[in-house]
């Protein structure tokens, strides 16, 4: 038998091979994660899922459930309670915004709300063109007649605290439409919403408006920080690749794409993933260090990959991704901190 210190001398050889214990720490899962819920719905309707919340009582329901469950956000777009139609006259999308938010606050008191839909009306073209009116496009016209009102309806910008800036390619009814400044447009409403205290949650539809929104709006410096940078992927229930390993190395591809060192600084990457494939794409995202999720029923239909089984409550959506990001050691933000992160005022329960 060898003795001790030829031991010494195998181990000592081995520990230069097997140096696992001497690897750093991973910095980026060492933050805390903040969940935004989507409580209802955009386009998908109870049709294809009758849990989609179309009333007051039910959109309460789905905030009650998925605060309690350790949602600090919640997304939505006010609906018709009686056909679960989006597009709402001004003053009737007015009146179930403020009905949905004081049903929402009265379970969620603290809860962060994140406004969907912002503007008002398509784009005009320049008579006689195909090119878009400028004018039309700029956030005094598009988004002044919503979120002048929402202001309004009470102190700290309860009712529109974060608000979703759209690419404008998206946001002018897709980039088919010719003549449209997009640049202009998104710095005009990126100035109008910081000016009134509105954080920024900014929504780039793919790759190209993602190198937009770092260039316009990030490294620009006119973006204040903090401000929720998204990267979105099946959004509205539509469709990303046919499997997971296609669905995370789409991530992935975003994911390069993000701000890095010292630019990323005040930049919470939310990811916001739909279609059949959005609980383990979210789930590789919270590895990745993601701040915010999005989750909810407004971009997944079904609740696991494998199955046709349906989103039956935002509560479940929830408790799944909380109960993952426990497993994978990331802690969820509480509300309070959750608007120290996002540089909103705190509300007392």
């Amino acid at each position: 038998m060898a003795d001790k210190s030829v031991w010494d001398k195998m181990f000592a050889e081995a520990e230069k091979v097997f140096r696992a214990h001497h690897e750093p720490i991973n910095k980026e899962m060492d933050k805390k994660l903040i969940i935004n819920i989507c409580g209802g719905s955009s386009f998908a309707d109870k049709k294809i899922n009758p849990s989609i919340p179309y009333t007051t009582k039910e959109a309460q329901r789905e905030v009650r459930d998925a605060y309690n469950a350790g949602a600090q956000l919640w997304h939505f777009h006010p609906k018709d309670p009686e056909t679960g139609a989006l597009f709402l006259p001004m003053d009737k999308r007015l009146k179930v915004h403020k009905e949905w938010c004081d049903a929402a606050f009265e379970v969620a008191p603290d809860i962060i709300t994140n406004v969907g839909n912002i503007y008002v009306g398509p784009p005009k073209f320049v008579e006689g063109t195909a090119l878009i009116d400028e004018e039309s496009i700029l956030a005094e016209t598009r988004v002044a007649p919503c979120i002048e009102p929402l202001i309004k309806m009470g102190p700290k910008n309860r009712y529109v605290e974060t608000a979703v800036l759209l690419h404008h390619t998206c946001a002018a009814g897709g980039s088919l439409l010719l003549g449209v400044n997009t640049k202009v447009s998104c710095i005009s409403v990126c100035k109008y919403l910081q000016d009134r205290g509105i954080t920024i949650d900014i929504a780039p539809f793919k790759h190209s408006d993602i190198t937009d929104a770092k260039e316009w709006l990030l490294d620009s410096g006119i973006c204040k920080r903090p401000v929720i940078l998204s990267t979105l992927m099946g959004v509205h229930n539509s469709p990303i690749p046919a499997s997971t390993e296609e669905a995370i190395m789409l991530l992935f591809d975003y994911y390069r794409m993000l701000p890095k060192g010292p630019k990323a600084k005040g930049v919470l990457w939310q990811s916001l993933v739909g279609g059949r494939y959005w609980l383990p794409v979210t789930a590789a995202a919270i590895f990745l260090g993601a701040d915010v999720v999005r989750v909810g029923m407004e971009d997944a239909i079904y609740m696991y990959p494998h199955s046709d089984e349906l989103v039956s409550s935002c509560g479940k959506v929830t408790e799944a991704v909380a109960g993952i990001a426990r497993r994978l050691g990331r802690e969820l933000a509480t509300p309070s901190e959750a608007r120290t992160m996002l540089n909103l005022p705190q509300i007392l329960k």
